[in-house]
């Protein structure tokens, strides 16, 4: 994901104009298919005669293959989009087997390393654009994840009876505050990017989020960050998509 905040998708709608007498104050109006199931507010692009311009989601949002009348003003303002896809405890929208749920459950770090890529970040959560640095971080996930379950399943205790050692105890603190840092700086960092406020907890939303609901803000992440219903997501691709592009949508 860009600097530019707003979300492309792999097939963009084809627009359709609107018979005369539904034009209003002298604004073409066009009809519109949602691409996808969105909140009120989000916006994606469309295409009208050969022309892309923003469409923003009306109020009460819109399901899959929905119509909607728009005005056709390509010179809009590419605003963010101002709010989440969907609610933090949607992770099955996919499915329990989508590698936004799955992932986030067994082995949350990768799939936050898948989302970092998106972002162009390096495995600090901080930008890495210029240098490059970002391409690395899937990767540099990969071996922290390994390197963690190593490192467990040799200093956890033989008997589960017994008491944790004091490295043991060490290393999942080391990696519980690592998570919770990374993910209150990849959420703070997209809430900024898509001008999404904080609706509870204010001024603390992004750390309680993190390490109260770690999983769940990974997931809902992942999905903020890329279209799963035009773009397969994927296990292990340093972006966690596949870029197979849907064709454009005709009506």
């Amino acid at each position: 994901m860009t600097k530019n905040t707003e979300i492309n998708y792999g097939a963009i709608p084809t627009a359709e104009p609107v018979v005369e007498e539904q034009q209003r104050a002298n604004v073409r109006m066009v009809e519109v298919p949602a691409p996808a199931t969105l909140q009120e507010g989000f916006k994606f692009r469309a295409i009208y005669e050969g022309v892309q311009f923003p469409v923003v989601v009306p109020a009460g949002g819109c399901v899959v293959g929905q119509i909607l009348t728009v005005p056709f003003n390509p010179d809009a303002s590419d605003a963010p989009t101002r709010a989440w896809k969907d609610d933090i405890f949607a992770c099955t929208r996919y499915g329990i087997f989508h590698p936004s749920f799955l992932t986030a459950w067994c082995f949350p770090l990768i799939l936050l390393g898948q989302v970092m890529t998106r972002l162009k970040m390096n495995w600090l959560a901080q930008d890495a654009q210029s240098g490059g640095q970002w391409r690395n971080t899937f990767r540099t996930m990969i071996y922290i994840t390994l390197g963690y379950i190593f490192l467990n399943l040799i200093l956890s205790p033989a008997d589960p009876n017994a008491d944790n050692s004091v490295l043991y105890n060490i290393l999942v603190f080391v990696y519980s505050v690592f998570m919770i840092y990374l993910v209150t700086k990849v959420r703070r960092e997209v809430r900024r990017r898509n001008e999404i406020p904080e609706e509870r907890c204010i001024g603390c939303e992004d750390i309680v989020c993190a390490a109260f609901c770690g999983c769940c803000t990974v997931s809902q992440l992942a999905r903020q960050t890329a279209d799963y219903d035009m773009d397969e997501g994927q296990f292990m691709t340093p972006d966690g998509l596949s870029h197979t592009m849907a064709p454009v949508l005709n009506v």
